[in-house]
């Protein structure tokens, strides 16, 4: 596994992406807010245009995301196949993402 997706890039994600690059790994990033993106850009990361395109030809997928309607719009509403959430939410939260992650068919741990 060399190749990370990573949406949202935050104060959390910002970070974690850029310890994963210093790590030797290809990380493909996207973020709504234009400036988070270039951050990383100018750390080693290639910018992706939309959460979908971050997703293309990687071997795994990480978001930080600030809350459950994000979570959910990002698994939930289409965009395919993503592996790793690390967005802090209630735990009754969280289980109704893995339920409903893992009917359509991905694996949610």
């Amino acid at each position: 596994m060399k190749n990370v997706g990573f949406i949202g890039l935050g104060n959390m994600g910002g970070p974690m992406a850029i310890n994963l690059i210093k790590a030797g790994f290809s990380v493909s990033v996207f973020d709504l807010v234009p400036t988070s993106v270039e951050r990383l850009t100018a750390a080693g990361a290639q910018a992706a245009a939309s959460a979908e395109a971050a997703v293309q030809n990687v071997d795994v997928v990480i978001s930080m995301l600030p809350a459950s309607k994000h979570v959910e719009s990002l698994y939930l509403g289409g965009s395919g196949s993503f592996n790793q959430d690390c967005t802090w939410h209630p735990d009754h939260r969280l289980q109704h993402h893995r339920t409903r992650i893992n009917a359509e068919g991905c694996r949610c741990g």
